[in-house]
């Protein structure tokens, strides 16, 4: 990480389960940063609640133009991880190419 700027622009969200809400796949490489990391506020969460970070291997999202989009022929077989959103749990993992991943919708 040498080199690395850590001062760069935060991201704070909140996935309300009335209103369904997710976030589609995706890898982190637009804006610059080198590492992700996502820190879980959400005191009293359940399994029913939904909302799990659900990471793919790489080679699951690909190039449209310039953005990059979920490549609908992976499907649910390139899954590598669904991680809990439990309060208190911190995940950091590489903002590259070879972490994509999405939130999964809540209720």
């Amino acid at each position: 990480l040498a080199g690395t700027d850590l001062r760069e622009y935060a991201m704070a969200v909140c996935y309300p389960g009335e209103s369904r809400a997710r976030y589609l796949r995706h890898c982190d490489v637009s804006r610059g940063a080198v590492l992700t990391s996502i820190l879980y506020l959400n005191d009293g969460w359940r399994s029913e609640d939904g909302g799990c970070l659900r990471i793919f291997w790489p080679g699951s999202v690909v190039s449209e133009g310039s953005r990059r989009v979920a490549d609908a022929s992976c499907g649910e077989a390139h899954v590598k991880e669904d991680v809990l959103p439990q309060a208190g749990r911190l995940l950091l993992f590489w903002a590259s190419e070879e972490v994509p991943h999405e939130v999964l919708p809540t209720r």
